[in-house]
């Protein structure tokens, strides 16, 4: 995976991904966002691992992962990209962290 450096994003974004995650968490949670290729457009997979404690202002784990997949889809229809159709979601350990995991193709 390789890490997005998010002031590097197309600052002509249909959504600031960035600004919407911070709306969508209290100040103290923390985000990265990676993909296999570093970059939203040509990713197959993108990786967002939110950290912290602290309120989401989404009721439930499954319409944020919702929330968030809309967001990146909305970004990759308006630079005619594949969307993303499959996503999981878990707590990583290590990460101390809650990953939302979205793919454009399921691999058999």
């Amino acid at each position: 995976m390789v890490i997005i450096n998010k002031n590097k994003l197309n600052s002509d974004l249909v959504h600031d991904i960035n600004l919407e995650l911070e709306a969508l968490f209290t100040s103290n949670r923390t985000w990265e966002i990676s993909s296999s290729t570093g970059d939203l457009d040509d990713a197959s997979d993108v990786r967002i691992v939110i950290k912290g404690e602290g309120h989401c202002y989404i009721s439930t784990i499954n319409d944020t992962t919702e929330y968030i997949r809309d967001l990146l889809n909305s970004y990759r229809k308006a630079h005619n990209f594949d969307t993303f159709c499959m996503s999981t979601t878990y707590f990583d350990p290590e990460k101390n962290g809650i990953v939302f995991e979205y793919a454009d193709y399921i691999s058999l």
